[in-house]
């Protein structure tokens, strides 16, 4: 399980960019598909990769930098459907995080 403070650390990191350029957490090992639906209503379906004996969590931000939800994973897994059912409307990021880094992001529009 990741640490609760993982992801606001992250957002407060890549804000002030005092520790670097975003690309330094970027770790390409670590995939991520794009989701379907995309723009989504009820759920959203991921296949993501992690390596072997590793768990992470999918972290969804909104367009202003703000944690929406947070779903933990694991990598004897390989894909995940995530309820939107709380979910408003709007455009958000979403990374595939670990305690060593992170995905690039991508984009989900939710749509009702």
């Amino acid at each position: 399980m990741l640490y609760s403070g993982y992801s606001y650390a992250f957002s407060v990191r890549c804000a002030c960019d005092d520790y670097g350029s975003i690309d330094s957490y970027i770790i390409p090992e670590l995939k991520i598909s794009d989701p379907y639906p995309n723009p989504a209503n009820n759920y959203v379906t991921f296949e993501y990769y992690l390596p072997e004996n590793n768990n992470g969590s999918i972290v969804f931000f909104d367009i202003l930098g703000k944690e929406i939800l947070y779903q933990e994973i694991s990598s004897t897994d390989n894909s995940i459907k995530i309820p939107l059912e709380n979910v408003r409307p709007g455009i958000y990021y979403y990374y595939l995080m670990t305690q060593d880094g992170i995905s690039k992001g991508k984009k989900l529009v939710v749509i009702r």
